[in-house]
């Protein structure tokens, strides 16, 4: 067990028997051979664990570690410091990798530029894997050249937080983990922590290598009232991290999230999937408190103007006046 790899290839798996055969062939098929591939089944009772062992019998650099259910964070976790590899790179076992080269390709270029991180593209696709969402974006002036800290979040993560679109130097990590308390945004939880805490040499490749499935099922499209609460927590966490920042421009960006992320949460619960029962989440979660330190918080950064109202307004009423512009803009297309 004392062998070294370049990669270390974590994949959390639970309950997705269905999508597990497409994702384990699209890290089988890399051409990049100095790689392990970490299973990590987090209690599965679907069979997953079985595909995986059975899978691992037929490829050497597959190996399974079985765990009692604790969620994705544990398992990335478990995934961290199970890891032999001088970097290290997730993947959602219902997703893929549509470039055999992807993984050469991102290590090579951090090896080439000497990066503790480098960031790609995805596609989101359906189930059957078919593209959907078309995304249009410019990312050019980070295209090419070594980044810091600021221009990485700034530009290259433009709030897309995904934590299977990094290639890391594992040093970089250090003992740094996934807060398994969070059961939801648990990535932007992760990455805003990593690059609050150390300087880092960040880098950007503009190839959508990772197709992302977006199931009818999955956490992120399930109205819960924990994915709220987790949403609306990053507001301290964006805004405690950032009193440890010395990089002006990060700071600022950092508050600036930390205000925002109120902005953002109070607009899903005016969805119709939580609009129901919005008095319920107003008291449940004490927004009004969180919108009075959202209010002192944006004495420190700048809130586009259409967003300040949303946030002088009582919660109550910025969701019902969300609700009515969403209404009127599904009545003017």
């Amino acid at each position: 067990m004392s062998e070294k790899f370049s990669v270390s290839v974590i994949i959390p798996v639970y309950n997705i028997k269905d999508y597990l055969m497409d994702c384990l062939n699209s890290v089988a098929n890399q051409k990049f051979l100095n790689k392990e591939v970490i299973l990590i089944d987090d209690g599965s009772t679907d069979g997953s664990g079985e595909i995986c062992e059975a899978y691992a019998a037929e490829h050497t650099d597959f190996r399974v570690i079985h765990k009692p259910n604790g969620g994705v964070s544990s398992a990335r976790n478990q995934g961290i410091n199970e890891a032999r590899g001088q970097w290290i790179i997730f993947i959602d076992s219902d997703d893929v990798w549509s470039n055999p080269n992807c993984l050469q390709k991102l290590y090579s270029y951090a090896e080439k530029h000497n990066l503790d991180i480098v960031r790609f593209e995805y596609q989101a696709v359906n189930e059957k894997l078919e593209y959907i969402e078309p995304r249009s974006y410019d990312k050019s002036n980070i295209e090419g050249r070594v980044m810091d800290n600021y221009e990485l979040v700034n530009w290259g993560i433009s709030g897309e937080w995904f934590p299977w679109l990094y290639m890391i130097r594992k040093e970089a990590i250090g003992d740094l983990r996934f807060n398994e308390k969070t059961k939801f945004q648990e990535d932007i939880d992760f990455y805003s922590r990593l690059f609050a805490s150390r300087e880092l040499r960040c880098g950007y490749i503009d190839e959508r290598m990772y197709l992302y499935r977006k199931r009818t099922a999955s956490i992120t499209t399930t109205a819960r009232l924990s994915n709220l609460e987790g949403s609306f927590s990053l507001c301290d966490v964006f805004y405690n991290e950032s009193i440890k920042i010395k990089d002006k421009r990060l700071k600022h960006l950092y508050v600036y999230y930390s205000v925002m992320m109120y902005y953002w949460t109070l607009q899903t619960i005016a969805t119709d999937a939580y609009y129901p029962k919005r008095k319920e989440i107003i008291d449940k979660l004490s927004i009004e408190n969180l919108r009075k330190n959202a209010l002192l918080r944006k004495k420190q950064t700048s809130i586009p103007y259409k967003c300040l109202p949303f946030i002088y307004l009582p919660p109550a009423a910025s969701i019902w006046l969300t609700k009515y512009k969403i209404i009127l803009i599904q009545k003017l297309k």
